[in-house]
Parts: C-alpha cells; structure tokens; sequence
C-alpha cells in the first residue's frame, strides 16, 4: 500500500528509500528474515510513513 502509493510521487519514494537504506546501514532498523532465531519474546513494530512537508525533520 505505501510503495503503490509512494509509486506515482517518484522524488518521495526516492527519498523514502534513501532514508530506509541509511537507516538499514546504521543498524536503526533491521529487515526480519524467516530464518532469524525466534526464542523469547520479540516485538515487531509495523511500519509506516509520516510525513510532513511543513517540518524538515521527522
């Protein structure tokens, strides 16, 4: 749903991927494979954008 939408806005979609790949490389974020050990307790929060064009920062 958010890439189908963020697909007709080509420069937001851009910018959006930027900002998951810099996150990605700074270990802020993690991507869940099917493999990953699954023991104990986890938390998965689903994601979403927010945005607002009046703010420079998130």
């Amino acid at each position: 749903m958010l890439i189908a939408r963020l697909q007709s806005h080509k420069e937001e979609l851009q910018e959006y991927d930027k900002i998951m790949r810099e996150q990605l490389r700074a270990g802020i974020i993690e991507e869940v494979q099917p493999h990953m050990n699954q023991d104990g307790i986890i938390h998965y929060l689903p994601h979403h954008d927010v945005r607002n064009s009046g703010k420079t920062t998130t």
